[in-house]
Parts: C-alpha cells; structure tokens; sequence
C-alpha cells in the first residue's frame, strides 16, 4: 500500500513543496510526474527507505499552471515486489470564495425546531460553521461531510434551536489546497 501523506488532498498552494508517501513496509520508490515509466527511468525520492519517501522541494508544476497532474509512483521491496500507485496532484493558491449562504426555513416557526445551513462555494470544500468564532481553525461545529473529506460545491448542515430567538451562524470553507474562506 502507498499512501500519500503531503499534500494530504493532493493539491498544494505553493509551487514548490514537499512530497511525502507512506508504504505499509521497508521499500524503495521512484517517482514521475505525468508519464508512467519503467521503475528503472523514473526519478528517486531525496529520502526513500523504510516506510517514509519524501520529495523534498518538488518544483515538477510550472508557475501558474493549476491543471491536474498524474503523479505516478513506484515502489520495490522484499515481500511484495514493485507495486504501484498514481495520484492526482495540483496548486491551487487560491481561497475559495462563498457565493451563497441561506438558512431554510428561515424563520423557523413549528416544530421540531430545525433549519437547514446550506453554503455554495466557487470550488469543492469542507465547511464548519460556529456562533463564536469565524476563524476556520477554531470553529467547533462541522458540515456533515467533513469527517469523511467528502469535498462538495454545495454543503448542507441541520441545525437544531433549543429556544426562541434570532441566531447568527459563522461559515467558512477549506479547500483541497487547505486554504480557508
């Protein structure tokens, strides 16, 4: 198993960054960008052996290119022979813009007393929401995708009031690059 550690959704908000894999035992990898070549061609990690291969600096995407690119790695040990893995990589130095954010029903008038937050963003995110705060780090209340990465355009959170009143809800959104709203 190869495992992609850094950047943790396969997108980077700089050109220049680390590459880090993980492999479930003491290999060796190479790794290409876009071609998927014999083991032999392809280039060697800064640091592979054991369980941790990391890419140090990789400057592979060219400034302002923000298209997907494959990232084909391979790897050899002594159990499993050379396996293999891609993944998709990509920059994206941008932070994602809300376009629209609504609650419904708004206002809540019968009960069960619910509304539902729905947030739409210009790329995929994750989202949490908080009364408090409107820093993303320290917001404690999550979209209910977020546990599972599930990055989506358009999140929807059900939101139970206990009492009645007028209520204020922060939302930001991270995306894959790990940049906030």
């Amino acid at each position: 198993q190869i495992t992609l550690v850094k950047p943790r959704f396969g997108v980077s908000s700089i050109y220049t960054f680390d590459i880090i894999m993980d492999t479930d035992n003491n290999a060796e990898c190479r790794y290409d960008i876009d071609d998927n070549l014999e083991y032999d061609f392809m280039q060697r990690f800064t640091v592979t052996s054991g369980i941790r291969h990391t890419i140090k600096d990789f400057s592979g995407i060219s400034n302002g290119d923000q298209r997907p690119h494959r990232l084909f790695v391979k790897c050899k040990d002594n159990v499993f022979g050379t396996t293999a893995k891609s993944f998709d990589l990509n920059v994206d130095t941008t932070a994602p813009q809300i376009k629209t954010t609504f609650a419904f029903p708004n206002p809540v008038v019968e009960k069960p007393m619910t509304t539902t937050l729905t947030v739409e963003t210009d790329e995929p995110v994750l989202c949490k929401y908080s009364t408090k705060f409107t820093d993303f780090d320290v917001m404690e209340n999550k979209f209910d995708n977020f546990d599972n990465n599930t990055f989506r355009t358009i999140n929807r959170q059900l939101i139970s009031i206990v009492n009645v009143g007028s209520y204020t809800y922060n939302v930001a959104c991270m995306n894959k690059a790990e940049i906030s709203s």
